[in-house]
């Protein structure tokens, strides 16, 4: 990779970094009672309440990072007593890690920083598929989904994400269906100039067919007819080579800890 490219890829990803946390303090903010957000220097701690980890999040962003500031944002999460996970940034990832390991945590994964630059790329799914966007009252259907997706306890997901939140401006969620029957479903959040892509999820039986894709799309197609100029998404291992035909490029590799 040129030079130049990893300094593309260094603004991307610190731009994306930034939209993220806006996403995560605006989900707090319209989340159910328990909430939670702090940033210290280096590290935010981002708590959407409920017994779901993955919405519960202490982010380390900076290599500089104090490992006392960490402790401390580890101690007052524990202290709430709900699940949560941590992730890093690269440099940050190194510098936390056996503090980490020391507090009893351990590396689960690693997750791709993707950005997409410009619109998506889709050839469309192989069969047809109507996308359509929830309104109030219908975010069920999104977490019925990826419940259903991911093997997620169903009421561990609606805990957190209400109807309030799925709908908080800024906000959309859409389902796909194939012959009156939902399949696919997926979430975005337009901020400044990006729009994330978050809780992509096709049924089992129905995978390989495009259908993620084209929710995905959907999903970067409107966030950007109201003003976003990229998209940015944390890749699961299942979804990476997907997003990549989309035309997403990986700008990071944050590592996560449960």
């Amino acid at each position: 990779m040129s030079s130049a490219q990893q300094a593309t890829d260094a603004t991307l990803a610190e731009d994306a970094t930034s939209a993220l946390i806006d996403t995560f303090v605006a989900l707090c903010a319209a989340a159910p009672a328990g909430a939670y957000v702090r940033h210290a220097d280096g590290a935010s701690a981002m708590v959407a309440g409920g017994m779901f980890a993955s919405l519960n999040i202490l982010l380390v962003t900076d290599a500089r990072v104090h490992l006392d500031t960490v402790s401390e944002l580890l101690d007052e999460m524990t202290t709430l007593g709900i699940p949560h996970v941590v992730q890093a940034r690269p440099a940050a990832a190194e510098r936390v890690a056996d503090l980490l390991g020391a507090r009893g945590k351990a590396e689960a994964e690693r997750l791709p920083l993707m950005v997409l630059t410009g619109p998506p790329r889709l050839d469309g799914p192989s069969e047809a598929l109507t996308i359509r966007q929830l309104a109030h009252g219908q975010g069920g259907q999104h977490v019925r989904l990826m419940a259903a997706a991911f093997g997620i306890a169903e009421d561990l997901i609606a805990a957190v994400l209400t109807d309030d939140v799925l709908t908080m401006p800024g906000a959309r969620s859409y389902v796909g269906d194939v012959d009156g029957l939902p399949v696919a479903t997926g979430f975005g959040f337009h901020t400044g100039e990006h729009v994330g892509v978050f809780g992509m999820g096709t049924l089992e039986q129905h995978r390989g067919r495009g259908y993620g894709a084209a929710v995905a799309a959907r999903v970067i197609a409107d966030g950007m007819a109201a003003g976003a100029t990229r998209s940015f998404l944390q890749s699961s291992e299942l979804g990476f080579h997907v997003y990549q035909r989309l035309g997403y490029r990986q700008v990071e590799s944050w590592t996560m800890w449960v």
